[in-house]
């Protein structure tokens, strides 16, 4: 299931969020492919909420990170999708009315939808199948999605991933 929460950017640091964001139409994906690196007050919100969020002290890498800007009246494809290759996955809002809510898909294939708006931050697991909800764009959204791999700080058994410094490229 999902956890959420407020992430807290003033005016200033929400102007320069959605100043690289609406340079990339729909998503700064592929143009820069760990988005939040250049906004480093924006990596220590997010790192101090995972820490809120989980129980136990793990090494966290963003492997990588994007914004995903749709402007008021462009369409909304469907769209359903997951980050299996992630432990956990996260979105927060630098501009939303939540009227384009997000559509959560359960294991039953029923469909759950969360109105989120500018500085909401929600934790969705790997497995956890999401979209914007299709159709027309009703006012300008943008968002900040990005996926985090976790490790152990030591080494401790083999029922979690061990710190990177053991492993081996191959």
């Amino acid at each position: 299931m999902y956890w959420k929460s407020k992430i807290d950017f003033n005016q200033e640091e929400l102007d320069t969020l959605n100043a690289f964001a609406t340079k990339h139409l729909h998503s700064s994906e592929e143009a820069v492919p760990n988005a939040l690196q250049q906004f480093p007050f924006a990596t220590q919100k997010v790192h101090d909420l995972l820490n809120e969020y989980l129980s136990k002290d793990y090494v966290k890498y963003l492997v990588q990170s994007w914004s995903i800007y749709i402007p008021k009246g462009d369409f909304i494809p469907y769209n359903p999708h997951q980050h299996g290759y992630s432990h956990l996955s996260f979105v927060f809002y630098t501009k939303n009315t939540g009227e384009n809510p997000l559509v959560l898909r359960d294991n039953s294939s029923l469909e759950f939808k969360l109105n989120l708006k500018t500085n909401d931050f929600i934790i969705l697991p790997r497995e956890q199948v999401h979209m914007v909800e299709a159709g027309e764009a009703k006012s300008d959204r943008i968002s900040f999605a990005g996926d985090i791999l976790l490790t152990e700080r030591e080494y401790k058994s083999s029922l979690f991933l061990p710190p990177k410094n053991i492993w081996q490229e191959l």
